[in-house]
């Protein structure tokens, strides 16, 4: 029965850390997950404390291992430790509020030549229109009716 108060506590910690905005992941799982793992080491531990044990309910063993999940949550993040390489943390809501950092030379500095790729193409008068292609291409193929 306290692996079951230690369970109970780590998915009332994870539906109310649902609540609070500030560095949710987009994705559950992970927050799920480091919350169960967190409260069965801290039930451990609590075990190991003499604050009731794995199959017995002591709510010194409750409160302990929530607080102590609380704190493993809370810390994950804050930091985003578990959420970084792995893809999550750039879907997190509050990473696109960071500042893009300037990598190309030619935003930073005037050089004479602009960046292709965040060049505007201009309209295409009929001197400027690129040439026909020789060979047939699909839409050229599709545009001329069959004989």
């Amino acid at each position: 029965m306290g692996i079951a108060l230690w369970m109970a506590c780590a998915l009332v910690l994870f539906a109310a850390a649902r609540f609070v905005p500030f560095g949710r992941p987009v994705r559950w799982i992970g927050e799920l997950s480091t919350a169960l793992t967190s409260a069965m080491l801290f039930g451990f531990l609590a075990t190991y404390l003499d604050f009731g044990g794995w199959n017995e309910l002591e709510w010194r063993a409750g409160v302990f291992v929530f607080f102590g999940a609380a704190t493993v949550v809370g810390v994950v993040r804050a930091t985003g430790v578990a959420f970084r390489g792995s893809g999550v943390g750039d879907s997190n809501r509050f990473a696109a509020t960071k500042p893009e950092r300037q990598t190309v030379k030619s935003r930073t500095t005037s050089s004479p030549t602009p960046d292709p790729r965040h060049a505007t193409p201009a309209d295409p008068t009929p001197d400027s229109r690129p040439p026909t292609p020789a060979y047939p291409t699909p839409d050229s193929r599709h545009a001329t009716p069959a004989k």
